[in-house]
């Protein structure tokens, strides 16, 4: 009987598989409602992506509000570089990359990543504000390397340049770049296009010669609580996100203000 049995089970299992599949459709297994799923899910999208949109502007606007009654506050005990917090002289390492007048009293630094798009879209309002006051601050630049393993890498090699004096150069290119992504291809690339020798340049990289120094970088942000890029320390005092250029002149003005009484 065991062979019956287990004919009739496989009748009993054909059966009621046959049955299944001819069971109706349930509404969103059916093309149409496939479709509505479908719409459904970009209208939430859509709906996520807006809400996030609006936060970001709103808090961006009260950042900025918050910077303008900081820039009001400001006295000439902002500017006494004789008396730096530790918060201040954990962000101003002076053995980094900078740019401007080192003895100037309005210090700025920037924890940055190169493949991030908004230090990306911030660079050239930064840069243009800093060649236009060069002899009146000292910007520092420090590697936050945050979008994936990628940025680590684009980091050191960044500091190799530097090694040879050509990292702004190279700073400048890498942010100018048309394409979202930085490639080995691309790092190369620039750093010939920065002039730098590149035989020595791809022996320091490949030996990760700062990977180090990067790193340093990375922990000193998280320490001074940086948590996105880009991140600015004006005379210590944090700015989240990118700052605009009226901003950053009402920061100048004031500045010149207080250090000409």
């Amino acid at each position: 009987c065991y062979n019956n049995y287990k004919y009739m089970t496989q009748i009993v299992s054909d059966n009621l598989a046959d049955n299944i599949n001819q069971a109706p459709k349930k509404w969103y297994k059916k093309r149409w409602g496939r479709a509505i799923m479908a719409l459904i899910f970009l209208i939430i999208l859509l709906f996520v992506l807006l809400a996030a949109a609006v936060f970001g502007l709103v808090k961006n606007v009260q950042n900025n509000k918050n910077i303008v009654q900081n820039i009001n506050a400001i006295d000439r005990s902002f500017f006494d570089n004789a008396q730096k917090s530790p918060q201040r002289q954990l962000a101003e390492k002076m053995d980094r990359p900078q740019f401007g007048n080192p003895k100037a009293p309005l210090v700025i630094v920037e924890f940055a990543d190169f493949q991030c798009t908004h230090s990306k879209q911030e660079f050239p309002v930064i840069r243009e504000f800093i060649n236009k006051y060069k002899n009146d601050l000292l910007f520092i630049y420090r590697q936050y390397p945050v979008i994936n393993d990628n940025s680590a890498v684009v980091s050191e090699a960044s500091l190799c340049a530097e090694e040879q004096g050509k990292f702004w150069q190279m700073h400048d290119r890498l942010f100018s770049r048309p394409e979202e992504n930085i490639t080995s291809e691309t790092v190369r690339l620039t750093a010939q296009l920065s002039g730098v020798d590149l035989k020595k340049f791809d022996e320091c990289v490949k030996s990760k010669k700062f990977q180090g120094k990067v790193m340093e970088d990375a922990q000193d942000g998280f320490n001074l609580d940086v948590r996105g890029t880009p991140t600015f320390f004006i005379n210590g005092k944090k700015l989240d996100g990118a700052v605009p250029s009226e901003i950053l002149e009402q920061i100048m003005a004031k500045a010149k203000e207080i250090m000409a009484g």
